[in-house]
């Protein structure tokens, strides 16, 4: 399996596979997104060494993950932001979450966070701890 840094010329693949990832993600898709200000984004975080951007092999799918800390200590953390794997190469996807270990191992964090749309037994049986579930809710304009 293939796996490799995302290069500005992947911009139009991410693009693509951003807009799968929140067709086959119902309440992602209903969250505010701009396609171009995103890829500016991801353009401008290719340069950081504090961000992971990978492609899987023939544009099949993407990992971004980013160094930050928690709100609640300075501590330092890897969090995966979007790891998307199209519907007809899935289980090759986990290439992806394996080079996320090593970068974060690397970058000697202490934590890493991952994002699932639903509970998994795999990751728990990988050492995971289940940590949160998301919500959320659109505001309805001031008046």
């Amino acid at each position: 399996m293939s796996v490799r840094p995302a290069t500005p010329s992947d911009l139009p693949v991410l693009k693509t596979l951003c807009a799968a990832f929140r067709a086959e993600h119902r309440a992602g898709a209903a969250l505010p997104y701009e396609p171009d200000m995103f890829m500016e984004s991801l353009a401008a975080a290719m340069k950081s060494d504090d961000v992971l951007l990978l492609i899987l092999d023939d544009d099949q799918g993407f990992f971004l993950a980013a160094l930050g800390v928690t709100p609640y200590s300075t501590v330092q953390v890897a969090h995966e932001l979007i790891w998307y794997t199209r519907p007809e190469a899935r289980g090759r996807g986990f290439s992806l979450f394996r080079a996320y270990m090593r970068w974060a191992r690397a970058k000697q964090v202490e934590y890493v966070f991952l994002t699932l749309p639903e509970p998994s037994e795999t990751m728990e049986r990988l050492g995971f701890s289940r940590a949160d579930i998301g919500y959320y809710m659109r505001l309805p304009p001031a008046a």
